[in-house]
């Protein structure tokens, strides 16, 4: 949210570091469906947060998918409106009373008093607001109705969802995260259908390889899009996914790269895969550091000389891991199809999925079409008292390559917006449910959003 919210119940601090106490024991993921817990204690409003599409109810038990950090709260008034455009969403502009859902997406709003209230659940643009009704001398568990992140967006019902462009690449299908995610309509094999694109004005496509799929659904060419600033800022985030082939030839023009970084500059988020590396490589070539024969340097941007190519080849993460360690906590104990690679070691292909747990530290990452060499710590400014200002992007899954540990995906913050990075594929295979790698992008899908806690920059 990016204006204060009205009066609201007093919850907990901004600054506070963890989340909430955690409702039920550790291992129960079904916290917020009011059936298994007992009540909670008068005056607490309890209740566990659910990703769009993945809550008690819409997949198989087990497989649900909470959401970490989300800020929930009480507001006296209807919430102001989500700018429905990108914009600078600093962390000091939204409200200074909060609970951060735990790493489970568990939370307790202590000491409300009886009688209607509206709750509001928010992560990055991702909003549900409702009206509770507070019994009194009990406590109330929220129903996962209540607390699952919207799929449709209905700012009249309380419902909003992020504006997203995809420039649709041909090996990379991000777009069936969103589907698996609700926003879109899938068939029986996992895959999006080409229709339901024109049921949303969420999700906007334009076309990047010589033959994209969805054709028909298409806004324009992924030159098109970065070549028309205004045309960038219609959108909250904008993805590259992996392509094979695609025209990184005007991406030697200053104007292009200086498109890429305003728009970040603004608060937009870009969220690259793969072999796209170009895209955010050109535009911000310090920040991520490629095999010298696939990397672009600042030196190189600034003659106009860009790197054609930033993938290395294909192989397995056999022992890929969580870095982030609150990425870890959510991760871990979940319940999902995993990757089990048949080919043999280092292969890409091909892999089959089988259920099982999810081990946080120690899970198989497939599609891997490059490596991350070193993330160097990058002057971005100075502070309003002078200060000189780095950023430094930051791991949030590593991966083993022949005994070595490299970076996979990871996010940096040049300004006021955010650029993520995955050097893997949403996953090698169109399939139903959601292996670990894609409930790691359908996290990071809301995480890159979140505003931005840093200092302003001059």
């Amino acid at each position: 949210m990016n204006a204060s919210a009205g009066v609201l119940v007093a919850l907990v601090s901004l600054a506070a570091a963890c989340g909430p106490t955690p409702v039920g024991s550790d291992d129960d993921d079904h916290g917020g469906d009011g059936g298994r817990e007992p009540p909670p204690p008068a005056g607490n409003v309890t209740g566990t947060v659910w990703a769009p599409g993945n809550a008690i109810g819409a997949v198989a038990v087990g497989y649900e998918i909470p959401v970490a950090g989300a800020m929930v709260y009480l507001a006296a008034t209807p919430t102001p409106p989500i700018p429905d455009q990108v914009y600078c969403d600093r962390c000091q502009l939204h409200p200074t009373s909060f609970v951060a859902t735990d790493a489970k997406g568990r939370f307790v709003l202590a000491g409300v008093p009886a009688g209607q209230h509206r709750l509001v659940i928010e992560k990055a643009q991702f909003r549900l607001e409702t009206m509770i009704d507070v019994p009194p001398q009990q406590g109330l568990t929220v129903p996962a109705a209540q607390t699952t992140l919207p799929s449709q967006h209905d700012p009249a019902h309380g419902r909003w969802l992020p504006r997203v462009a995809i420039a649709i690449g041909d090996s990379d299908h991000i777009e069936d995260i969103f589907g698996k995610m609700g926003m879109l309509e899938l068939d029986g094999a996992g895959r999006v259908i080409e229709a339901s694109f024109a049921a949303t004005d969420r999700i906007e496509l334009y076309g990047n390889p010589t033959d994209p799929p969805f054709s028909s659904q298409h806004q324009g060419s992924i030159t098109e899009l970065f070549g028309d600033l205004d045309r960038m800022k219609r959108y909250h985030i904008i993805f590259v996914p992996c392509n094979y082939e695609s025209n990184v030839t005007p991406l030697a023009t200053p104007a292009m790269r200086r498109n890429i970084q305003d728009y970040v500059a603004a608060g937009g988020k870009l969220y690259v895969t793969d072999w796209s590396a170009e895209w955010e490589d050109a535009a911000f070539p310090e920040f991520i550091r490629f095999d010298v024969d696939h990397d672009t340097t600042a030196a190189m941007a600034s003659a106009g000389a860009i790197n054609p190519g930033d993938g290395d080849f294909g192989h397995f993460a056999l022992h890929a891991r969580a870095a982030d360690p609150g990425l870890a906590a959510w991760l871990d104990g979940q319940r999902a199809p995993l990757v089990i690679p048949i080919g043999g070691e280092e292969l890409d292909f091909p892999s089959e999925y089988a259920a099982g747990t999810i081990a946080a530290d120690d899970f198989v990452v497939e599609g891997n079409w490059t490596l991350i060499r070193e993330l160097p710590a990058v002057p971005i400014g100075t502070d309003p008292a002078g200060n000189p200002v780095t950023n430094t992007a930051r791991t949030w899954i590593s991966g083993d390559y022949q005994g070595v540990y490299y970076p996979h995906t990871v996010s940096f913050e040049p300004s006021c917006g955010r650029v993520l990075y995955s050097t893997y594929h949403t996953a090698q295979q169109t399939h139903p449910g959601l292996v670990p790698q894609e409930r790691v992008l359908l996290h990071l899908i809301m995480e890159i959003g979140v505003c931005n806690a840093g200092p302003d920059i001059d």
